[in-house]
């Protein structure tokens, strides 16, 4: 039992790493394909609907995309085939647009089901096999309009767009090479999910799933359908854990884990211009104070699911009763408050705090927006930080820090008390854990710590050396 709780702990540092290393590598290539990508295929379209040769589309801008969605892949008809190649390329390009405007492209918006959509969407056209003859409808229709293209009295009209082509063919390459290598991460981030989610929980025995691992099997399936659905049940996943915590091969299976997560970090060289050093040291403490938006989004979200369940389930008739009473002595309102009690952190003395939930999830969610933010180049908070004199930035960094402080603490408290005793017993089973969720945000606020302080002390170094006259 210890050994797997030790390679629990390795597995969690493994994916912290893996994580910092792909926000900083892989993730910002991939906003950049994706937008390369959107770019020619809006230029595609844009250019068959100017020449006529697609038809518009008249409800395209009155279409809300709120999630990613694949565009038909029913047979095209005999007729009005014209007609439904423009409906779906016009979906089609919707959609692109709205993975590079809307979905915000990041590890914590990641999972294994967005990744398929996104290859489903990506293979909707075989750009890397542009064909007429293809296997592939939708590709081989779209084949067919370019090749009209490149036969009109237009040569640079062609050229255009047989570079689009080729281009979204090259950037399809480079997508796919970006979502193997998240994709490792992300497998490993579920398998560790599960474990902290449902098999910690099992009483599993390593001769029990050697002796009966269909069994076990079936019975992680149920607990996963409980407390996990939402996730996606990947049985190959499963039964992966299932070897590397119990298998006969289980210590070779794991050092191979680790080693697909491990990062090669080269040695860091250190730069002339103090220019770079602090935009570098800037975008360093915005990126890692930007990661605490998702756990906290994550996190309150089970807790709102949480309160839910508590509040609907089926009540006793004293509850019922005791409710009545209340309510006729005191104004009603729909405030969920929760008495948690709160760590003084500098004391350590404990008080009751009665946390007004409603307004805490509200407060606490747009909050979340407004880190995740911190991440795209392009939003105002990051540019003004960015743009921000030293002082104003490290005031900016200390409420901030001071904020996600409390709040990490107040989650904390809710936390123990969606698991402990006091939830009634009849829905206790269907509480959410947000443990793994805390812990991300407790690492995440230490690192915006750490960097926060490496740079104020970085400034006060420099402004001593300005005072004697030394200066680079």
């Amino acid at each position: 039992m210890e050994d797997r709780i030790e390679y629990f702990n390795r597995l969690i540092e493994a994916l912290e790493i893996k994580a910092e290393n792909l926000e900083q590598s892989s993730i910002p290539r991939l906003r950049e394909h994706f937008l390369g990508f959107e770019t020619s295929v809006s230029a595609i379209y844009k250019f068959l609907i100017d020449k006529g040769i697609m038809q518009k589309d008249p409800y395209r801008h009155d279409r809300s995309i709120t999630e990613l969605k694949i565009p038909s892949t029913e047979t095209l008809p005999e007729t009005d085939t014209q007609q439904e190649i423009s409906l779906r390329f016009s979906q089609y390009t919707s959609q692109w647009e709205f993975l590079v405007k809307i979905f915000h492209v990041s590890l914590a918006s990641l999972t294994l089901k967005k990744v398929n959509l996104i290859m489903e969407l990506l293979n909707y056209i075989r750009w890397t096999d542009l064909s007429t003859t293809s296997s592939y409808q939708v590709t081989r229709a779209i084949s067919g309009i370019l090749n009209r293209v490149s036969q009109m009295n237009d040569p640079m009209a062609g050229r255009m767009i047989s570079n689009s082509a080729m281009n979204l063919g090259k950037i399809s390459n480079s997508i796919k090479a970006e979502l193997k290598t998240i994709t490792v991460f992300l497998r490993e981030r579920y398998k560790a999910e599960v474990r902290e989610h449902i098999t910690s929980k099992m009483k599993i025995s390593i001769e029990q799933y050697r002796r009966k691992p269909v069994s076990i099997m079936d019975n992680v399936k149920f607990e996963f359908s409980h407390k996990m659905k939402e996730a996606g049940w990947y049985k190959e996943l499963i039964h992966e854990l299932l070897e590397e915590d119990y298998g006969t091969a289980a210590e070779k299976l794991r050092e191979a884990v680790l080693e697909r997560l491990k990062v090669n970090k080269p040695e860091e060289k250190r730069k002339k211009k103090s220019g770079n050093d602090d935009k570098t040291a800037r975008m360093m403490i915005l990126d890692r104070m930007s990661r605490t938006g998702e756990p906290i989004r994550s996190t309150v979200l089970k807790m709102n699911e949480n309160t839910r369940v508590i509040s609907q389930r089926k009540k006793s008739f004293s509850e019922r009763l005791s409710e009545i009473f209340s309510s006729m002595f005191s104004k009603s309102d729909n405030r969920v408050i929760y008495e948690i009690p709160i760590k003084d952190p500098l004391t350590g003395s404990i008080h009751v705090e009665a946390l007004n939930f409603t307004d805490f999830s509200s407060i606490t969610l747009r909050k979340a927006r407004l880190l995740q933010e911190l991440q795209d180049p392009n939003s105002t908070p990051r540019k003004k930080a960015m743009a921000a004199d030293s002082d104003h930035l490290l005031r900016f960094l200390e409420t901030n820090i001071k904020e996600l402080k409390t709040i990490h603490r107040r989650l904390n408290a809710l936390e123990e008390y969606f698991q402990s005793d006091e939830v009634p017993r009849d829905v206790k089973g269907e509480m959410k854990s947000s443990g793994l969720n805390l812990k991300n945000l407790k690492n995440s606020i230490a690192e915006t710590i750490r960097a926060t302080n490496e740079f104020k002390l970085k400034k006060e170094e420099e402004e001593q050396l300005r005072k004697l006259g030394i200066s680079d």
